[in-house]
């Protein structure tokens, strides 16, 4: 019988992936009724905005964050095993509306904390060992509604910024100076600054050619690259994406 991978971030393929791996990474968005649904980009293949549909309307399209936490198989490895779960929290498309809109401001920051008060609720219902729960976004005034919303997990804000509007390849260009200014070990100083208990980064920073493009020391995970890594690290928590088999 020949294997299907499963829809990204769809029940399937989380339960799937934290059966396998150490951990797995989520998405959630906030449906116009106020439910936190598993989807990626701003817009459903029919291209409409996440967050102007009910959670009722995105039944077809993705799955509830409720409906994830519902299944044995996802929440005791979780529970039980160690295996981390990352989630990361998306801003709406300020076409949308939603959130302030081009505006954004105290909206944005409004919008955000309602999903990290729906995200704890959530999560207050499991028992999960500490630190096994990371929680992080790229929207600026994230670490402000995480601290608004009194959210008790790790949590981090996701360098480079890459906005909500744009297509992929424009948003890593608009990334890319912010990128080449932040070497790993000065991705790691500014998040301690911030108060962050672990730096999230993407793999373009430890392999490839894209660890030399940026400023300042750069590291790897190999030879010398690893042990400079190791020495700037000092035991801070490192988490990295995506993960190679």
């Amino acid at each position: 019988m020949s294997w299907q991978q499963p829809v990204e971030n769809s029940v399937d393929s989380l339960t799937y992936a934290i059966s396998h791996f150490d951990g797995v990474e989520l998405d959630l968005r906030l449906s116009n009724d106020g439910v936190l649904m598993m989807h990626h980009d701003d817009q459903t293949v029919d291209k409409t905005h996440v967050e102007t549909m009910t959670a009722d309307d995105l039944d077809e399209y993705c799955d509830s964050f409720s409906s994830l936490l519902e299944k044995k198989s996802f929440t005791e490895p979780w529970q039980e095993e160690g295996k981390t779960v990352c989630i990361e929290l998306k801003s709406p498309h300020p076409r949308s509306g939603k959130g302030g809109g081009w505006r954004a401001g105290a909206e944005r920051i409004s919008h955000i904390t309602q999903m990290l008060k729906l995200v704890n609720n959530h999560l207050s219902e499991l028992e999960l060992p500490e630190g096994t729960t990371v929680a992080y976004s790229f929207d600026p005034r994230f670490l402000t509604a995480a601290k608004r919303a009194n959210f008790p997990h790790p949590r981090a804000r996701l360098m480079p910024y890459l906005r909500e509007w744009g297509n992929s390849k424009m948003k890593r260009v608009v990334a890319a100076p912010s990128f080449a200014f932040h070497s790993l070990p000065r991705l790691m100083g500014k998040h301690k600054k911030w108060g962050a208990p672990m730096v999230p980064c993407a793999l373009e920073y430890l392999t490839g050619w894209t660890r030399w493009v940026t400023l300042g020391k750069t590291v790897g995970l190999k030879g010398k690259q690893l042990d400079r890594l190791t020495k700037n690290r000092k035991g801070y928590p490192a988490f990295v994406w995506p993960s190679r088999l």
